[in-house]
């Protein structure tokens, strides 16, 4: 009997009309039904799955091959759609004036927004509340829109600015966000800018830019009227008041320099800097050159002075100099290191203020100098003066140094000793140069020391190691001397 026919049939996922619910999600399935041949039945999916049933698919085409125990074969076909990936367009109405408002402070804004991509109906929401496509009545200032699909899925969203004309009017209480220059009190011609107060002219700002000023007498202040009804600043009935008065309401520095010479009653005295905890920067060209912070720090290159006094500069040949222009003999220069008005250390150049090229420190408390460098670039640790004038050595220490190691490096090494052709003195020669020199060949006697002032540690040491390996030889060629007298007596014992 004839086995029925293989039949495929399929059910898919459907997410508002999409089989995939977002775009580039992968959450697609395909149910499948078969019927008819024998069972079981064998399923190859074109995307790999042996299955009968497949899901967390992406969108795109799909074939399964169904094989039934008898060997028949029938073939399902499906493409899976996703939706596109959304995006705002927003069309925001423009007036007549180029602005999306018509007028200062009022709301006729209008905007409306498609959404393109995703599954419908969408859901739009506005950063001010309210939702949906369309806005009317809007105010001129900033929204932010945002979207959502009927699936879900992560939606977009968009800024739109809504702008309107500045007003061009002045208000009573007040006017923010003026722009300066365009927006202004005044005229646009050659008339005089009049200002009243009880119905009377008070103030009358001249076409020209003088100020003149009615209805008072001439008075003291830091602006008065004159007799013609000028403004003019700091003045009085006296030359006297009228200078005082300019110095305390006028507390500036000028450019041209400040006199102080005649101070006032109970004037306060002259104060450069800030009076609050503000720090002090100074600038020229535009450029902080230097900072006084609130806690007394001063900054040079620097805003923020880590030390009382911190100089910083990127300038390959930056630095600091510190000159006394003096030239007689009492001049020298120093940095004085104090403690209260105590001075612990100096550190400074031309020590005996007669215009020697040395550098030293300088310890006040022991009354000593700790440190010099002289004009040759001899360095002094402790002492008052580098001993001698011999320029061939760069360090002096007073009282000894203590270290971990020395390494000599000027001193030839005296390996030669062991060269074949080395001719050592006879030892009978040695012993007649001890008893009439009394001292070793080659070394300095204890005059010749004492009258040099010492020796050379790296030279005493090189004579030293020469001197140990010809001991070695020495003793190497009386062993084999005593060898020699050995064998000859062992050679005689035999005989006899």
């Amino acid at each position: 009997m004839a086995a029925d026919s293989l039949v495929v049939s399929m059910q898919v996922s459907n997410y508002n009309g999409f089989e995939v619910s977002c775009f580039g999600e992968k959450d697609g399935w395909i149910d499948l039904t078969v019927t008819g041949g024998q069972s079981p039945y064998h399923y190859k999916w074109s995307n790999g799955p042996t299955t009968q049933d497949v899901e967390e698919l992406a969108a795109g085409y799909y074939k399964v091959d169904v094989i039934d125990a008898d060997g028949l074969h029938a073939v399902g076909e499906v493409t899976l759609d996703q939706p596109l990936s959304m995006k705002l367009d927003v069309d925001v109405y423009e007036y007549s004036n180029g602005y999306n408002i018509s007028c200062y402070n009022c709301s006729n804004g209008n905007a409306s927004v498609m959404v393109l991509g995703g599954a419908p109906p969408f859901t739009t929401t506005w950063s001010d509340g309210p939702t949906g496509a369309d806005r009317y009545n809007l105010a001129a200032k900033d929204y932010k829109i945002t979207t959502a699909d009927a699936n879900g899925c992560e939606g977009t969203s968009a800024t739109i600015y809504l702008r309107g004309p500045d007003r061009s009017d002045w208000s009573m209480s007040g006017n923010p966000g003026t722009t300066p220059g365009p927006q202004y009190i005044g005229t646009p011609d050659n008339k005089d800018v009049v200002f009243k107060s009880n119905g009377q002219e008070r103030l009358r700002l001249l076409s020209n830019g003088d100020i003149r000023l009615w209805g008072a007498d001439t008075t003291v202040g830091p602006l008065y009227r004159d007799s013609d009804g000028s403004l003019k600043m700091g003045g009085g009935p006296t030359p006297t008041e009228g200078r005082c008065f300019l110095l305390n309401a006028m507390p500036y520095w000028q450019t041209r320099g400040n006199d102080f010479t005649e101070l006032c009653p109970d004037e306060p005295q002259p104060v450069l800097g800030t009076l609050s905890n503000d720090n002090l920067p100074i600038y020229t060209n535009a450029l902080e050159r230097m900072r006084i912070t609130t806690a007394g720090r001063v900054g040079i290159g620097t805003g923020a002075p880590a030390q009382q006094l911190d100089v910083a500069t990127s300038d390959v040949s930056g630095g600091m100099n510190l000159t006394n222009t003096r030239s007689d003999a009492n001049a020298h220069t120093e940095i004085r290191f104090m403690k209260g008005t105590d001075q612990r250390w100096g550190l400074g150049c031309d020590f005996g203020a007669n215009g020697g090229q040395d550098f030293f420190l300088w310890d006040e408390w022991a009354h000593s100098r700790r440190l010099a460098v002289d004009g040759n670039g001899r360095v002094l640790i402790g002492g008052d003066a580098v001993p001698g004038t011999d320029l061939l050595y760069k360090l002096y220490v007073e009282g000894g140094i203590a270290t971990r190691d020395v390494k000599v490096t000027s001193q030839p090494f005296p390996d030669y000793v062991f060269a074949p052709n080395y001719a050592l003195m006879p030892l009978a020669e040695l012993e007649r140069f001890l008893k009439t020199e009394h001292h070793l060949p080659g070394f300095a006697s204890a005059a010749e020391v004492e009258a040099a002032g010492g020796f050379e540690v790296g030279d005493m040491s090189t004579r030293l190691l020469k001197l140990a390996e010809e001991q070695s030889l020495y003793i190497l060629q009386l062993n084999k001397e005593v060898e020699e007298l050995k064998a000859r007596l062992t050679e005689l014992e035999v005989r006899h």
